[in-house]
């Protein structure tokens, strides 16, 4: 299967007001009031998932590896996600036919139970035989995240320096 070649898009632009019923970029469409919304959008030449409302506005890229993987956030996520499945299922599959659209090869992540309502011809499950992985890796993608944010202002960390910080947000986590 080949995809159509890639068309040029503007940073920031809204790919799609079918994929935000909640987006302010949609005409026509108003968002609640003090709620959060999110919607797909091309920012600086990548695609990406823009939060706004109740004080925040961010992307979900600089997020990924830091806030949305605390247990504060992974705690809630079963309660989040049994009321708002549908609403996050279908927002997925029109972000992916997006991409898709634009030339993208897209690989969804999740538990086979709610990937199962996504529509496509291509599906397959990877699985481990050790799911204590899953856990392990996010803790050190959580370590890692906060290290390069204590080494930030270190032009060309050291073997070293680098060491040190993971071991102090390690420490940190253990603590926790």
């Amino acid at each position: 299967i080949r995809c159509p070649p890639r068309r040029a898009l503007e940073p920031r632009q809204p790919l799609s007001s079918n994929l935000a019923p909640a987006c302010p970029l949609a005409p026509g469409r108003q968002p609640r009031p003090h709620s959060l919304r999110a919607h797909a959008c091309l920012c600086a030449g990548k695609f990406d998932i823009r939060i706004s409302g109740k004080g925040h506005e961010l992307l979900v890229s600089e997020v990924a590896n830091t806030t949305l993987k605390e247990p504060r956030v992974g705690k809630n996520i079963p309660t989040v996600a049994k009321l708002t499945q549908g609403e996050v299922i279908k927002f997925a599959g029109g972000a992916a036919e997006t991409m898709r659209a634009d030339g993208m090869n897209v690989l969804m992540e999740g538990r086979a139970q709610t990937l199962d309502y996504v529509r496509t011809p291509h599906r397959f499950e990877l699985t481990l035989a050790q799911p204590l992985i899953i856990g392990q890796r996010r803790a050190a993608q959580r370590m890692m995240a906060a290290a390069l944010v204590a080494l930030k202002d270190q032009p060309e960390p050291t073997p070293e320096l680098v060491k040190a910080a993971l071991k102090g947000e390690l420490t940190k986590m253990a603590e926790a």
